[in-house]
C-alpha cells in the first residue's frame, strides 16, 4: 500500500478511538526497512511484531513460497482487490476508509493464518488462503 495511505488510516483511526473500537497501530513497511523489501522479510517481520499485512500486492497469496511461509508462521493478510479497470488511488483510499472498522473486526475474529480481501466498495470478506 502507498505510505501516505497507511499514514492516513493511522491518523483517522487515532481520531476515531474510543472504548468500543478495536485499537490498532498502522505503519508502512518502508518505515521499518526502506523501499524494496522482499516479501519474505515482510512476512517474517509481521510474525515478529504480531502484525497483519495489508497490501494491494497479490503476490502475498499467489506466490506459493509466500503462501507457504504465511501459513507456516501464522500471519494474517488483508489484500485490496482492485476493480477490473485497474487500481486508482482514490478508490483504494475510499475502500479502506469505508471498510476499516469491518476489516479490523474480521481480523480480530480470525485466527492466523487468514486472508481478508477488500473490494473497491470497502466490503471485506474472508477468502481461502
Amino acid at each position: 500500500m502507498p505510505p501516505r495511505l497507511a499514514k492516513a488510516i493511522e491518523l483517522i483511526d487515532q481520531e476515531n478511538r474510543n472504548e468500543r473500537n478495536i485499537q490498532v497501530q498502522v505503519f508502512h513497511v518502508e518505515t521499518l526497512y526502506g523501499p524494496g523489501v522482499p516479501d519474505e522479510d515482510v512476512i517474517k517481520k509481521a510474525k515478529e511484531l504480531k502484525a497483519i499485512i495489508v497490501s494491494e500486492d497479490p503476490d502475498f497469496y499467489t506466490i506459493q513460497a509466500n503462501k507457504r511461509l504465511i501459513k507456516e508462521l501464522g500471519v494474517g493478510c488483508v489484500v485490496y482487490k482492485p476493480p477490473q479497470h485497474g487500481i486508482r488511488f482514490w478508490e483504494k483510499c475510499l475502500a479502506f476508509v469505508l471498510g476499516w472498522e469491518n476489516i479490523k473486526e474480521l481480523a480480530r475474529e480470525s485466527s492466523p493464518p487468514f486472508l481478508i480481501r477488500v473490494d473497491k466498495r470497502g466490503h471485506a470478506f474472508h477468502e481461502r488462503l
